[in-house]
C-alpha cells in the first residue's frame, strides 16, 4: 500500500509518495476540484480489520 504526503510548498499543494518520493503538484490557477456551495460530509469509511 502506498503512503502520500500532501503539503504546501511555495503556496502550491505538493503530494509525496513517501516510499518513492515521486511528487505531483498542481497550482492554484489549474485547481478547482468540485467545489460547491453546500459540501457536506455523507460518510466515514471504517474498514474492518477482521480480513
Amino acid at each position: 500500500m502506498d503512503t502520500l504526503m500532501l503539503f504546501f510548498e511555495n503556496n502550491i499543494e505538493q503530494v509525496e509518495c513517501v516510499n518513492c518520493h515521486y511528487r505531483m503538484s498542481e497550482p492554484k490557477a489549474q485547481g478547482g476540484g468540485s467545489q460547491r456551495q453546500f459540501d457536506q460530509v455523507i460518510g466515514v469509511f471504517k474498514p474492518d480489520n477482521d480480513a
